[in-house]
């Protein structure tokens, strides 16, 4: 009797262990839930569409202009980045949505190099050509907040989406159409590092061009 009972100890024992290493079941916020529900169903091709055509494309008018940016950037780099761009959180980048005409002075591997001033003087604008990284893009417009989003994967993607949509759909058409001479009406995003001084050409992913004329 006294064995069977030690018995019955041990394997209950055993059994609350078990439940305590593996419970039969457990309890999920209904926020968490969304979340993850959420997370699931979100697309970011779709996405970054939606938001190019509908936000982004119709906010041009909102971006600051490039010749009054630089201008100030050269007289109090700290007054301009406060009065034109915007950070993220502990980054210490500067982000700018500019907005433009220029002549194309030169045109590189690296990507197509604007004055913004008539003449031939150096480029004040860089638009790349090449393959896209970083959050620019993204960021910089500030029309998206990342605390909308169901984690921060789902952002990223949505990121790397925006800058695939200007290397498929305005990046060909700097390639092929810029020369020198050119007059280019563009706007996009540009980030500046704390330690950058010496600014000039500014590099901006465009999300709008026009190739306007030949001088």
């Amino acid at each position: 009797m006294m064995k069977r009972a030690v018995l019955a100890v041990v394997a209950l024992g055993l059994l609350a262990g078990v439940f305590r290493l593996v419970p039969l079941f457990h309890l999920v916020s209904l926020k968490q839930e969304q979340g993850r529900q959420a997370a699931a169903e979100f697309n970011a091709t779709n996405f970054a569409a939606s938001f190019w055509n509908e936000k982004l494309l119709k906010s041009l008018d909102r971006a600051a202009d490039a010749g009054q940016v630089l201008a100030a950037l050269a007289t109090d780099p700290q007054k301009a980045r406060t009065q034109f761009g915007r950070t993220l959180g502990v980054s210490s980048s500067t982000l700018f949505f500019l907005r433009g005409t220029g002549h194309v002075v030169s045109v590189t591997k690296n990507g197509v190099s604007l004055a913004l001033k008539d003449g031939d003087g150096p480029a004040d604008i860089l638009l790349p050509t090449g393959l896209l990284f970083g959050n620019a893009v993204r960021d910089g417009t500030g029309l998206l907040d990342a605390s909308a989003f169901p984690n921060s994967q789902n952002f990223n993607d949505l990121s790397s989406e925006l800058n695939r949509i200007v290397e498929t759909t305005l990046l060909p058409q700097l390639r092929e159409q810029a020369k020198v001479g050119a007059k280019i009406s563009f706007a996009g995003c540009a980030e500046l590092g704390d330690e950058d001084t010496d600014v000039k050409p500014v590099k901006v992913i465009p999300v709008s061009v026009k190739i306007e004329s030949l001088r």
